[in-house]
């Protein structure tokens, strides 16, 4: 996904770094049903997921079920959907701790 940026300023929106994550798979919760995708970037704000089995809808929220390479815990992030558009879907993270952002 591209970087948002400020047409006045030509500067990015975003406010924290991006990396992008290689087939990770990830599972989220929605109000209703589980879904399962694969995560294409991350950042301590947010992820991009694809492939989702379940359809997210703009400002729905959800609950990401994360677990990371070499690591045996499972992380539970809250977050709200901002975008949804061509099989992806853009989350922002609404309830993370510092200790998992400063993990991911």
């Amino acid at each position: 996904m591209a970087d948002e940026t400020n047409r006045d300023s030509g500067r990015s929106k975003r406010q924290a770094l991006r990396f992008t994550a290689v087939e990770h798979p990830v599972s989220y919760k929605t109000e209703f049903e589980d879904g399962e995708g694969v995560i294409d970037n991350v950042s301590s704000g947010g992820c991009a997921v694809r492939e989702l089995s379940v359809p997210l809808n703009i400002s729905e929220k959800v609950l990401i079920i994360l677990k990371l390479k070499g690591d045996e815990d499972t992380y539970e992030i809250g977050a709200r959907v901002l975008r949804v558009e061509s099989g992806y879907a853009a989350l922002q993270f609404t309830d993370i701790d510092d200790h998992k952002s400063g993990q991911l």
